[in-house]
């Protein structure tokens, strides 16, 4: 493409930008039609999003929410059996999952027993020092990873242990949930972009009929008033209306000024015999009269 095509598009470009109308009736009901499209799929993306979240998360918070719940128990069933530090690292090793951290600790902070797989201590550490007690998980940003935490004291037969810290790794599905989130959001942006393309064509070929009106009555003569035609097909109701009201209007028309043609004709044909006895008498006077 040599830059002559490119500035000849650019040039068409900006024609078609100056010819827009802003106070046209197809820009006016592109623009409505447009913004309600934008604002009820922007809606219900943010609705889907934010209730997408909310099951997401809800769903680790109550695992891990169990998880709290049913600690205690475990470590009871297995303290009937071995020692209390014993039956804490069984229950504890019961408990572990892939991302999933569970400590305990003494009223001092000193760790009692943790999970065998500690490679996510260290990212949550910070957390869990400032961590105040909840009775629900919440989650917590942390050393760029996102982290559902509870914090909860650990009482077993009415004796305080210390405190139960049970910590799942969301970062990967949180990741791939606003990976999935982004996608949407482009297909949406497409989606906008096609729809509001589609209204535009859509007005314009309903207003096509006004537009032929227009030039219709532009370049109609006299002589054509009861000639004038339009094709109604596929025209919307109010437009056929309008154009059945031009249409008994001009016939009207065209049928007043045949009944003034005729008139006049009348008119000519009624004076046209006195006028010619006056044109001789006149002739003939001025025959005989003396010079």
């Amino acid at each position: 493409m040599d830059i002559k095509t490119v500035r000849q598009r650019l040039s068409n470009l900006k024609k078609g930008w100056r010819g827009i109308d802003p106070f046209s009736l197809q820009f006016r009901l592109t623009v409505g039609a447009t913004l309600v499209s934008i604002l009820g799929i922007g809606s219900v993306g943010m609705w889907t999003t934010w209730k997408t979240q909310q099951i997401l998360v809800g769903s680790y918070k109550q695992s891990i929410q169990a998880i709290s719940d049913r600690f205690p128990q475990d470590v009871e069933l297995y303290s009937d059996m071995l020692p209390m530090s014993e039956a804490l690292q069984r229950a504890v090793d019961a408990r572990t999952l892939p991302n999933l951290m569970v400590v305990v600790t003494d009223d001092a902070g000193q760790m009692i027993v943790q999970t065998t797989d500690m490679r996510q201590r260290e990212d949550i550490s910070t957390v869990i020092a400032t961590l105040p007690a909840v009775p629900e998980p919440a989650i917590y940003e942390a050393s760029d990873r996102y982290i559902i935490l509870s914090k909860v004291p650990l009482v077993i037969e009415s004796n305080n242990l210390g405190t139960l810290y049970v910590a799942q790794d969301i970062t990967t599905a949180h990741t791939m949930f606003w990976a999935v989130i982004r996608n949407l959001a482009i297909g949406s942006l497409l989606a906008m972009v096609a729809i509001a393309i589609g209204i535009a064509l859509y007005v314009k070929r309903s207003l096509q009929l006004l537009r032929q009106m227009n030039q219709l009555t532009t370049t109609l003569s006299v002589e054509d008033l009861d000639k004038a035609q339009t094709q109604l097909r596929y025209a919307p109701t109010e437009v056929r209306e309008l154009v059945q009201t031009c249409k008994q209007m001009l016939a009207k028309l065209s049928e007043s000024l045949e009944q003034q043609r005729r008139f006049v004709s009348d008119v000519s044909h009624e004076l046209r015999t006195p006028l010619t006895v006056v044109h001789g008498y006149i002739q003939s006077t001025c025959a005989v009269a003396p010079t």
